[in-house]
């Protein structure tokens, strides 16, 4: 990016020559692009383990509904709220701790990069480069929005999303099942039909205790998302701490990516 000199400083070179942005701004910004960009490969990693170590999967789908179904048997399965406080918010709970911890951390590691960054730009000599460079907005702008991409690691809903598909399908397909004889002479009521005999199914073992522990799960999901808002929110408050009310300057913002 080149600026007319004018009554810029030089640092070094002649007046009549283009102004060029100063070498010491590019390994500014180049650091806090290295620090953000090794934060982001290592929360990608980290966040894979947790989902390994937490998520939910179909075959524990399937197995959590056939335990339901044995205790069914002998007469001991829990009801369905006593599930959702006993097994499903604790499991859900476990992945969302795990997820934001990871989170928080290389947020704060990226946190201390752009206080680095900040007071090293107020410092000389870039101050007077800042201060006097009417290009500096721009420069600031495109180097930073560029470099912090910590949290574009965050998974998007897809996995969640699709395991809800799956399940929503077994269910279609289990409450055809249940009442195919009168689907044969129902005519146009068999999709009223099938859909009455889905919310019977999800209203009663095991079916309701699968469901509550995938609602338990999207519901983690949600609440991850949403904290890691507010990381990239309080980011972009120490972000925008260099910028003047009084200018028209553009304030750079960290990217949420899901």
């Amino acid at each position: 990016m080149e600026h007319t000199a004018g009554k810029q400083p030089n640092f070094g070179r002649d007046a009549e020559e283009p102004f060029q942005t100063p070498s010491e701004f590019d390994d500014l910004a180049r650091a806090l692009a290295t620090s953000a960009a090794s934060s982001t490969r290592r929360l990608a990693g980290r966040l894979e383990q947790v989902a390994a170590d937490h998520g939910l999967t179909r075959a524990e789908l399937l197995s959590a509904q056939r335990h339901v179904t044995e205790l069914c048997r002998i007469d001991a399965a829990p009801s369905t709220s006593e599930y959702w406080q006993r097994t499903a918010l604790p499991r859900a709970s476990a992945l969302t701790h795990a997820a934001m911890g990871a989170v928080v951390q290389e947020g704060d590691v990226v946190g201390d990069a752009l206080d680095r960054y900040l007071v090293t730009l107020d410092g000389p000599p870039l101050k007077e480069w800042a201060d006097s460079d009417p290009g500096r907005a721009a420069s600031e702008h495109e180097a930073n929005q560029a470099t912090v991409q910590l949290l574009a690691a965050v998974p998007n809903s897809h996995a969640i999303d699709s395991l809800g598909s799956w399940w929503q399908r077994r269910l279609r397909r289990a409450a055809m099942g249940s009442i195919v004889t009168r689907l044969l002479t129902a005519g146009d009521t068999a999709e009223a039909m099938v859909a009455e005999r889905e919310l019977q199914l999800l209203d009663s073992a095991p079916w309701s205790h699968g469901d509550r522990l995938l609602a338990a799960f999207e519901l983690a999901h949600r609440e991850i998302l949403t904290q890691t808002e507010l990381v990239v929110e309080g980011l972009n408050m120490r972000a925008s701490r260099r910028w003047s009310p009084n200018t028209n300057q553009p304030r750079f913002t960290i990217e949420l990516r899901h």
